[in-house]
């Protein structure tokens, strides 16, 4: 695809003119799917985005073309050839791609600014030097990458470097500071950061953003997620997300819509956010894997095991998708199945070779029970500031494990502490066991009812 739009050379390639080149005829797939998916996916590798592209622009039910001009490059450096001969095809194509990114955000690409009529339409302003873009475009790809292998962390963190530069070059660019704010809003949810000194910064990040773009949507989605966790408050969350919705119509804001209504306890409307979230980037793995934990707290198991079978068809190592297989399985009898996916999350999450032979060793729920035993006894040993300071996440393993005494004082103990992610408690999965308990519906009933931070609740 982004050879022939290369070849175009700012003319638009038809859906037609690309359907022909990925697919010989005679092909049986969902075309348009496949089509919308490649060019998601390619935006997300040169750092642009169908709202507002500086790379790829959309000609509505007609096609696609490339902003800007495109020259020839300086061959590809001696150790990426080598590495690339060593990956073989799919890591030469990879190095490509990457290749190309980097042409296309620097100096060897040029693009061509919106004229100042549809820049005063849209209030869309685009970065004013290669410098910024070039930085911008490299924090999209880094964090386009999160997820793929163990590096994840590292890739976010450099990210976020990334956009700090761009806003650096260019402090005017709205963009660079919104998506920072994303970044940091992964690194939270990823473990690179503390949550809420995670999402602290992120709400930062899109504050600035929206001083300089009143209604820029990733900001305004940030904001609404920061609200939502750091002061659960719900009526201010859901009114920037639905400034987000009105400017943006993609996979990151519907699961943000998804994760609201969740946690507001509307799992129905939160599984259709998500699968509108899903429809918007249909190869976004980690998005589809967020789709299974809608349909299993919407107690919809078997729906929840399909999407996350297709998750660990292309990331086997991704361990949410695992747990909710493996829950998705318990509460449908498959217990072979919830076996096996035990057995593969105590290889993923770094069992002893006794616990692993031990699991083997076992049928069914013995060996599932093998794996909810080591995880209480590793969150055991890695708690940091006492019990209580982790008493969600025992929550979510001792509920997990039936016991239901222990986890409803656990989470008695997240609320009193004013625990973030709590606000997810109808969310999680693993506690729609303890759904209609009176201790359950107590604390979620005073979730809602009782603010958490300080900052106001009002939009500007």
């Amino acid at each position: 695809m982004l050879a022939l739009l290369i070849d175009g050379q700012g003319e638009v390639v038809t859906r037609e003119a690309l359907r022909g080149r990925a697919w010989p005829s005679g092909t049986f797939v969902d075309f348009d799917n496949n089509l919308n998916s490649a060019v998601t996916t390619l935006r997300q590798a040169l750092g642009d985005s169908a709202r507002r592209p500086v790379c790829i622009e959309t000609i509505p039910k007609v096609g696609y073309r490339l902003l800007g001009r495109v020259e020839p490059a300086v061959a590809m450096p001696p150790p990426a050839a080598r590495a690339a001969e060593r990956r073989g095809v799919a890591g030469t194509l990879s190095l490509l791609l990457a290749a190309a990114c980097l042409v296309l955000a620097g100096s060897v690409w040029t693009h061509v600014p919106p004229p100042d009529s549809d820049r005063a339409a849209t209030g869309v302003r685009v970065a004013a030097n290669a410098t910024a873009r070039a930085a911008f475009a490299r924090g999209m790809y880094l964090r386009s990458r999160f997820g793929i292998d163990a590096n994840g962390a590292e890739r976010l963190t450099a990210a976020r470097d990334a956009f700090r530069d761009a806003a650096a070059a260019d402090p005017r660019f709205a963009d660079a500071p919104a998506e920072e704010g994303e970044t940091l809003v992964d690194m939270a949810f990823a473990g690179a950061l503390p949550f809420e000194s995670g999402m602290t910064a992120a709400r930062g990040a899109a504050e600035r953003a929206l001083s300089l773009e009143p209604r820029h949507p990733v900001a305004a989605r940030v904001k609404g997620m920061t609200l939502l966790f750091l002061e659960w408050d719900f009526a201010g969350s859901r009114r920037w997300l639905d400034r987000a919705t009105a400017g943006a119509d993609d996979a990151r804001t519907w699961i943000a819509r998804a994760t609201w209504l969740g946690a507001a306890g509307n799992a129905d409307a939160a599984v259709q956010a998500a699968e509108n979230a899903v429809s918007r980037d249909p190869a976004a793995w980690y998005v589809r894997a967020d789709l299974a934990m809608f349909y299993l707290a919407a107690g919809r198991p078997a729906s929840a095991l399909d999407d996350a079978r297709r998750v660990l068809e292309v990331a086997p190592e991704f361990l949410p998708a695992r747990s909710y297989a493996l829950l998705a399985c318990e509460r449908l009898g498959h217990w072979e199945e919830a076996a096996a996916h035990a057995r593969a999350l105590l290889r993923t999450s770094g069992a002893s070779p006794a616990e692993l032979d031990r699991a083997e060793t076992l049928d069914g729920r013995a060996a599932i029970a093998v794996w909810r035993e080591w995880q209480l006894a590793r969150l055991e040993t890695q708690t940091q500031g006492g019990r209580a300071a982790s008493a969600l996440p025992f929550a979510r393993r001792l509920a997990a494990a039936g016991q239901r005494e222990a986890a409803l004082s656990s989470l008695q103990e997240a609320f009193d502490s004013r625990q973030a992610l709590l606000v997810l408690l109808r969310i999680y999965p693993e506690f729609v066991s303890l759904q209609g308990d009176p201790v359950f519906e107590a604390i979620s009933a005073r979730l809602r009812a009782e603010r958490r931070g300080t900052s106001p609740a009002a939009m500007d």
